[in-house]
């Protein structure tokens, strides 16, 4: 027997059991006293026989709609937030001089002189001094920049 043979044995097969035809005590209705659900058997499901049984089985799908927009910000997230970007080597420089850290030229290149200036900066103001503009230390650094 070919497998196409076997497929096509086992779909006649799912459809008259669908179909309620085939012979089995499950497709056959339900007892209607315990006397007769004893000489059936007592399956474990029977498949419901009226229309309001039916549905509460398998309920109709729910209705998809359009998922609601988010605004812009959320009270978690300010815009100041959304915008910031990583401040360049002479911005830095330009606010660590106007506060007084650094005694360098603002050439843009993130050497000795401007790390120190970074850490002596980061000491001074309650920040952790690794050295690094994040977030936090810019908040700060950024204040000694004229507002444009």
């Amino acid at each position: 027997m070919t497998v196409a043979e076997r497929f096509g044995i086992i779909m006649t097969a799912a459809s008259l059991v669908a179909a309620g035809c085939a012979s089995s005590p499950r497709a056959k209705p339900a007892p209607s006293t315990t006397a007769s659900a004893a000489a059936y058997g007592s399956p474990a499901w029977l498949p419901p026989t009226d229309a309001a049984s039916f549905r509460e089985f398998f309920p109709e799908p729910a209705a998809v709609s359009a998922p609601a927009t988010k605004p812009a910000t959320t009270a978690k997230t300010s815009p100041a937030r959304e915008t910031m970007t990583q401040p360049t080597p002479k911005q830095m420089q330009r606010a660590l001089k106007r506060a007084g850290y650094y005694t360098g030229s603002i050439d843009g290149k993130l050497g000795p002189k401007t790390k120190d200036a970074i850490v002596k900066f980061q000491k001074a103001n309650g920040l952790t001094p690794d050295g690094i503009v994040g977030r936090k230390t810019w908040k700060r650094l950024s204040q000694h920049l004229p507002s444009e």
